[in-house]
């Protein structure tokens, strides 16, 4: 399961040439296995320590955002048989929140002026 697609392609498609370039490249595109999920939520849960330690505050939001994305993945991988793609879908939003929240980090990092005001709780 550690190489498979997090996400799935459920809809049926007209037998066409165009229709399978279509779907090759939205595999491309939208490519991300269980392994980048696990390194990523494993990264995240080291930061979340650290930036905890470092500011002496408790980040509550990521810390419930870590906990809903880890306790649905365990969830569907011990109590699934089948199907993990649609069982995490109930992590998907807690996920690009969490991606989002680092994307803005970078982007404030790249102004230090910005970054000296940014929360200490995000």
């Amino acid at each position: 399961m550690q190489a498979a697609n997090i996400f799935t392609n459920y809809e049926e498609h007209k037998l066409t040439l165009l229709a399978f370039r279509v779907e090759n490249i939205e595999y491309l595109v939208f490519c991300i296995t269980f392994n980048i999920l696990y390194f990523f939520i494993l990264l995240d849960l080291l930061l979340i320590i650290a930036g905890w330690m470092k500011r002496k505050m408790v980040p509550w939001f990521k810390i419930v955002l870590w906990l809903l994305i880890a306790g649905q993945i365990a969830v569907a991988i011990i109590g699934g048989y089948s199907e993990y793609q649609r069982l995490i879908l109930v992590a998907m939003p807690a996920l690009i929140i969490l991606v989002f929240s680092y994307i803005d980090k970078i982007c404030f990092a790249i102004d230090s002026d910005k970054l000296q005001h940014y929360p200490a709780s995000v």
